[in-house]
């Protein structure tokens, strides 16, 4: 399990370092429900910002470590 957390957080080196602290604020959530909150984020965050906005933030930086992932595999 240690392995496999730590190849999880190398893939998080993938992203901006602003969406890291998001991806990081919505991984704690995700340890105690099924689905983030994005109200709740984005009062940890910084309030001001929607929270559709980090929604969409989150899914993007996702989508950049599965390009890359998905890359990776092509190459084998």
């Amino acid at each position: 399990e240690v392995d496999r957390m730590e190849e999880a957080l190398g893939w998080v080196e993938w992203v901006g370092e602003r969406d890291r602290r998001l991806i990081g604020v919505v991984l704690g959530q995700l340890q105690r429900v099924d689905r983030p909150e994005w109200e709740a984020v984005a009062r940890r965050i910084d309030a001001s910002v929607r929270p559709d906005a980090y929604r969409k933030r989150y899914g993007r930086a996702l989508y950049r470590i599965c390009q890359r992932l998905n890359a990776a595999e092509i190459r084998r």
